[in-house]
Formats: C-alpha cells, structure tokens, sequence
C-alpha cells in the first residue's frame, strides 16, 4: 500500500533524491516510519492488522528480510535521515509493491516519487512482467498517480475480504511467457492431513487477490488411508478443472508413489518424509525447500493437526503474498481459527534449519 505526496512543481527534482537500498544499520530507523505510517491508518485499518503489521516490521524483522532474494528494500534520505522507504518483492515474474511510505516532514519533496521510479528500474531489471501495487480505495490522489505512470486500475477488493477496501493496480513491463501466465500448484498429503481444506483456503486467498482459479481434489478409495491430492491452477484469465502433470509448486506432507507425484519447478517438503524417500518415491525436482512441518506442528502447536496451517505459510511464502494483507477469517474454518492464523504465520517465516 503506497503513501505518495502530491507532484512536486519542479518536477526535475523528483529522480534527484538519493534512494539506495536498505542495509541492516537502516532497519530501526525504519521500522520507526512504519509504526508512524501504522498509526496515520488508524480510521483505515482494524486495530488487530494494525497490530499485526508493526509485529512483521521489528527492526529485527527487517533485518532478516534483508537476506530473503526475491524482497525489494530501498530507502530515501536526505543527509544521514532516512525520509522514507519502499518494501517490495519480485517472484515468479510478479513485482509487487507491498509498503511505499516518507516521514511527514519530507513529503510533497519527491522522495515518494524516487523510490517508486527506483523499485520500477528493479523490478525491470529482473525482468518482471508486471508490477502490482494495492492502494486504499478511497485514495484518489495516489491512485491517479499510478494511473500516469501507466498502472491500470482494478475492482475495488471489498473490506470483507481485508477488514479494509483496496483497489488493484496493475502494469505490464513486458508479454509474459507461457509458463508465467498459468500457475500450476499441487498439494499431496495423507488422508488427515488437511489436503482438502488447505487447497479450498488457499484458492479462495487466491481468488479474493483477483485471480482466476480452478481446484480438483482427488481422494483416495480409503477414506483412512492413502493419499488425498489437490491440483490447482490460477492465473489473470479464465483457467480450465486442472489435471496436472508438470507443476511450478508441489507442496508433498507424505509419502507418495511416484506414479502419483508431478515433475515440479520447485518442491516445498516435509523434512521427516524426505528421510523416508527413495528415489522410486521421488519427484522430479529443480529446487527444493524442506521443512519440519509435523515437528513445529507438535512442538509449537502441540498437535499435528496443524501441519497444514504450517505448511500453507510456507507456500504462501512462495508465492509472494503479504499475509498481513489477508482476512483469514474469510478464508479458514472457524474453528481453531486462532491457532490456524498463528500457525500460517510461523510456516511463512519459518528459517531453513
């Protein structure tokens, strides 16, 4: 969400402003504009994302963040102040701007400006095909601006699905490729893992972000026993009931037959179940991300009926969604709703071990 000043007069001055990015010594100072910038939203966004933003953007936070290869983290200055910052990230051929912010005392001086048209030279030069950027709908001025630079303008996303209304604003750098514009995902567990629950959860966050999505989950003959497999497919156009035989994402919490697994781009897996592996039960793989899920799930937790929620941050990590941007509420069963949001959080900043 993006807080950018009115167009300065002397227009020239805007790509004047030193912007660089942020390094680990710049993290307090941010982590200040940002509880600033939290509590200037105080009549926009509910008290509890409120509360939930500032928790994500500690100093410390910010610092890990630093060492994560697909964020964006620029700052502005003037002097040894730092007058504003931008947070971002670029995955999958996606930018996104999450956070574009300046202190009170440095707007209307083209801060706002510089590191915008700083983020779009980055997100370029990792050869993005589009950039998204999701502003407060009632935002006009900000919005126009985007609409200058190019950004096209979607629904507005209704405060049911964010707590607060946001309106979508999109522009393409270049024609995506094939691969690009369709995602392929599949999720495989046993039976009692939460396959069905998760793909239905993560197609309706999908689906609130304006995309379309196509969902088919395929149960074992055993309702005890076997594996539960979810194949889903999204993308900006209408997309066909998916069957998926080459994925970008496969998510396996259990052992599988290779016969029912995928050739996958990337595989977020189980640590435990990668033990258990041969290569007979093996994936065809590129890149690979193992996590302990069923041990946080116990330990953090204390069952491994949240070896989902676990496992669901994780690919929501992924695939480049702000969570704090997320009503679960809207998403997830009630019940256990708390403990569910807790345990999406922990998977999504879950460190590799």
């Amino acid at each position: 969400m993006g807080k950018i000043s009115k167009m300065p007069k002397r227009q020239e001055k805007i790509l004047k402003r030193p912007v660089r990015e942020m390094t680990a010594d710049d993290t307090a100072a941010v982590s200040s504009l940002f509880t600033m910038a939290c509590d200037e939203m105080v009549h926009v966004v509910p008290p509890e994302l409120r509360e939930s933003y500032c928790r994500r953007y500690t100093k410390a936070a910010l610092t890990q963040m630093l060492h994560d290869p697909h964020a964006i983290m620029l700052v502005s200055e003037e002097g040894a102040v730092i007058t504003g910052f931008l947070i971002g990230s670029s995955m999958n051929g996606v930018g996104t701007i999450h956070w574009l912010r300046t202190h009170p005392h440095y707007r209307d001086q083209g801060f706002g400006y510089s590191l915008h048209f700083a983020a779009m030279e980055e997100f370029a030069r990792r050869r993005c095909y589009k950039v998204l950027v999701y502003l407060f709908a009632d935002a006009q001025e900000i919005i126009q601006f985007y609409k200058h630079q190019g950004f096209t303008a979607g629904d507005v996303i209704l405060e049911d699905i964010f707590g607060f209304a946001l309106r979508p604003m999109v522009k393409t750098l270049r024609p995506p490729t094939p691969e690009e514009s369709v995602r392929r995902i599949v999720l495989i567990g046993s039976a009692g893992q939460g396959i069905k629950v998760m793909s239905h959860a993560l197609a309706a966050i999908l689906a609130s972000l304006g995309k379309h999505v196509a969902l088919s989950v395929i149960y074992p003959t055993t309702v005890r026993a076997g594996v539960v497999r979810a194949d889903l497919t999204f993308s900006e156009e209408p997309v066909a009931t998916p069957f998926i035989d080459e994925a970008d994402l496969l998510l396996q919490l259990a052992p599988a037959k290779k016969s029912e697994l995928v050739k996958a781009r990337k595989i977020i897996r189980d640590r435990e179940v990668a033990k258990l592996l041969s290569d007979e039960y093996r994936a065809e793989e590129e890149e690979i991300d193992e996590v302990s899920f069923k041990k946080i799930a116990l330990e953090e937790f204390g069952s491994p009926l949240f070896i989902n929620m676990v496992a669901m941050g994780r690919l929501l990590h992924h695939l480049g969604i702000d969570i704090e941007k997320v009503d679960f509420a809207k998403t997830l069963p009630a019940k256990f709703l708390d403990q569910n949001i807790r345990a999406i959080r922990y998977g999504y900043s879950a460190k590799d071990e």
